[in-house]
C-alpha cells in the first residue's frame, strides 16, 4: 500500500511538473508575442506621427498641387459683408520644406516621407539644371546672332557726299 501510494505521488508531482513546464513556454511565448505587439504598436504610432507632423504634411499638399493663401478674407455674420477680399492663391516654385523629415527607424511611413523628400529635392535639382540650361542655351543663342565680322575690326562705313 505504501509503495502504490509513493508511485502515486512521484506520479502526480511527475504530471505536476509537466504542466508547469508547459505553462512556463506558454507564458514565455506569450511575453514575445506582447513584446512583438508592443514594437509594432510603437511602429504604427511613429507612423501616425510622421505622418501628422507639418513638414511632411505641407510637402504632400505641395505635391498634390495646392498652394498657400496670400491674404484671408473675413465675412462679418451680421451684415454679410466681406472685408479684406483675399486674393487667388498661385502656384510659385516649390515650396522649401525649413524642418527635414525625423530621422526614424523601423517605421514605414518615416521611411516613405524620407523616400518623398528624397525624391522632391531630386525634383528641384533637376528643375535647376534644366532653367540653368535653358538659360545657357539662350545665351549662346544670343551671342551666335551678334555678328563678329570673323574676330576683325569692321571697317568704318563711307557716306556718300551730302549725307
Amino acid at each position: 500500500m505504501c509503495t502504490l501510494a509513493l508511485a502515486a505521488a512521484l506520479v502526480g508531482i511527475l504530471l505536476l511538473n509537466i504542466q508547469i513546464t508547459q505553462g512556463q513556454y506558454q507564458l514565455t511565448e506569450l511575453t514575445g508575442q506582447q513584446r512583438a505587439l508592443s514594437q509594432e504598436n510603437e511602429a504604427l504610432t511613429q507612423d501616425i506621427e510622421a505622418n501628422s507632423a507639418p513638414q511632411n504634411l505641407a510637402a504632400r499638399a505641395n505635391d498634390l498641387g495646392m498652394v498657400p493663401a496670400k491674404d484671408v478674407g473675413s465675412i462679418q455674420l451680421g451684415t454679410g459683408a466681406v472685408t479684406a477680399p483675399s486674393a487667388p492663391a498661385e502656384k510659385t516654385d516649390a515650396q522649401n520644406i525649413l524642418v527635414p523629415p525625423a530621422q526614424m527607424k523601423g517605421s514605414d511611413a518615416a521611411e516613405a516621407n524620407r523616400i518623398a523628400a528624397e525624391e522632391r529635392a531630386e525634383k528641384r535639382a533637376k528643375e535647376e539644371a534644366d532653367k540653368k540650361t535653358a538659360q545657357r542655351k539662350a545665351a549662346q543663342k544670343a551671342d551666335e546672332s551678334r555678328d563678329l565680322n570673323g574676330g576683325s575690326i569692321p571697317a568704318p562705313s563711307q557716306r556718300a557726299p551730302g549725307q
